[in-house]
């Protein structure tokens, strides 16, 4: 790792948090993310993914919520003490869990912190959604999640005892574009 981009930098402490990919972010991911925070003073700072295949291989996909500022993965987030408030976001209902990362972002919104990207991919994925093969023109791998789990999350929470339930939880139902 190369040194912190600033004096500011170094009074950070920071945790790589690896998923059950274990792929190793690009070198200058946490340079990237600290120097964002650096020059913003934002307390989210977040970066984009590179999908892989399960057997790591690069895939020619990008997701467009995530292009578009409607979604950011669990894995690409700098959260700094000042926003440790909107991690309780993550604590929903388990029948939400697979869609945490998007109920957290809308919250993160929502409470109005700071928020500023890299723009930079630097967060290797190793993606276990069918959608992502299906876009590069491949076959889905075994391993991958069986398709359609994505929207059986979203049904799940769409019925109204699990709308009560994470309205609830986080003070707001979120908008699942």
């Amino acid at each position: 790792m190369s040194a912190p981009a600033s004096a500011d930098a170094k009074n950070l402490k920071i945790a790589v948090i690896t998923p059950f990919h274990k792929t190793a972010p690009e070198p200058n991911h946490i340079e990237s993310m600290v120097a964002a925070h650096t020059a913003s003073k934002a307390t989210l700072i977040f970066c984009r993914r590179i999908f892989r295949h399960l057997d790591g291989a690069v895939l020619d996909v990008t997701e467009p919520p995530e292009d578009d500022f409607r979604h950011v993965d669990s894995s690409c987030w700098l959260i700094l003490r000042a926003t440790f408030p909107v991690l309780d976001a993550w604590r929903v209902p388990k029948n939400a869990a697979f869609i945490g990362d998007r109920i957290f972002f809308q919250h993160a919104l929502r409470a109005r912190y700071p928020i500023v990207s890299t723009s930079l991919r630097t967060v290797n994925y190793r993606t276990k959604f069918p959608m992502h093969y299906l876009k590069a023109g491949i076959p889905i791998p075994p391993g991958a999640h069986p398709q359609g789990k994505m929207r059986a999350a979203y049904q799940a929470l769409a019925k109204p005892d699990r709308i009560a339930a994470l309205t609830e939880a986080i003070s707001f139902y979120p908008n699942f574009y």
